[in-house]
């Protein structure tokens, strides 16, 4: 099962739903982190990700819980 959803991630989510952004992982010396720290960031409306597939695909018993727990940075919501 790890294969299947390693494949998942590699071929179907973007990197940039993979990482929360926060200081420690985009910039890279201590003074670029309390630089940028002090701006003001811009207002992005939030990104969404939709799973789906038809029943029986196992995507609510096995694949999701795996993806949400990789994903757990991210807010989601159940439209079921």
């Amino acid at each position: 099962m790890d294969t299947v959803i390693d494949e998942i991630f590699e071929k179907h989510i973007p990197l940039g739903y993979l990482n929360p952004q926060n200081i420690d992982n985009i910039y890279k010396t201590d003074l670029e982190k309390v630089v940028r720290a002090l701006e003001i960031p811009p207002s992005v409306a939030a990104s969404r990700f939709l799973i789906y597939g038809n029943g029986n695909q196992g995507q609510t018993h096995y694949f999701l819980p795996i993806i949400a727990n990789r994903l757990d940075h991210l807010v989601m919501h159940s439209i079921s």
